[in-house]
């Protein structure tokens, strides 16, 4: 255990955490509501909500905004495949330039992956646009990966950078429990949380 004064701490680290912090003051989720409310800085965030409510097409655009903006970004998908994530990108942009064709043709991550505009002129170009975009966004696909497994595979990609990523891990009660002792639901998500944590704090992520 380390214990710290206030001596210890302001004559030591102080200066050296806020310079590691101050250089995330500027990011940008491209939410303006959440960017108006407070700045996207390192640590632990949980997102929470009833079934079917949006939280992976919110996450995984959160992620997709960010690496706009230069973010490095690592989507840890334990449910979603790398195509249903990406044709969800797809279909938002295909969206936002042409509106009254998607409402028209009920554009959906579904449907597109099911032939929808195969070959499409906007679908093809769509594609080309994301392939050649080069976007710091990569996704893990994962099945029965545990906590300890996960973080051994990330420590590779966010040590020696000069910016630590934004790493989404979607979602939290899935994740095999491996080698926990915890035998309820709650104590096992309360132990990923805390090495999560622990990742997190040394990793500046």
């Amino acid at each position: 255990i380390e214990i710290f004064s206030f001596t210890d701490y302001f004559s030591g680290e102080f200066f050296r955490d806020m310079e590691l912090t101050a250089k995330y003051a500027e990011r940008k989720t491209g939410f303006e509501n959440i960017d108006a409310l407070q700045v996207f800085m390192p640590g632990v965030y949980a997102l929470g909500a009833l079934p079917a409510s949006g939280k992976t097409t919110f996450a995984w655009q959160l992620l997709n905004q960010l690496a706009e903006k230069g973010e490095p970004c690592i989507y840890c998908s334990f449910e979603m495949s790398k195509a249903e994530l990406f044709t969800k990108s797809i279909v938002r942009e295909l969206y936002k330039k042409n509106p009254q064709m998607s409402e028209r043709l009920n554009l959906t991550s579904a449907n597109i992956r099911r032939g929808a505009m195969r070959d499409s002129r906007e679908l093809v170009e769509q594609a080309a646009i994301f392939a050649q975009s080069a976007t710091s966004l990569k996704v893990a696909e994962l099945s029965n990966t545990s906590v300890t497994e996960l973080i051994e595979g990330l420590k590779p990609l966010v040590t020696n950078t000069d910016r630590s990523p934004v790493i989404c891990l979607d979602y939290l009660q899935i994740i095999p429990s491996k080698g926990s002792k915890a035998s309820s639901s709650k104590e096992k998500a309360d132990d990923i949380m805390l090495r999560l944590k622990d990742f997190q704090r040394a990793t500046n992520t």
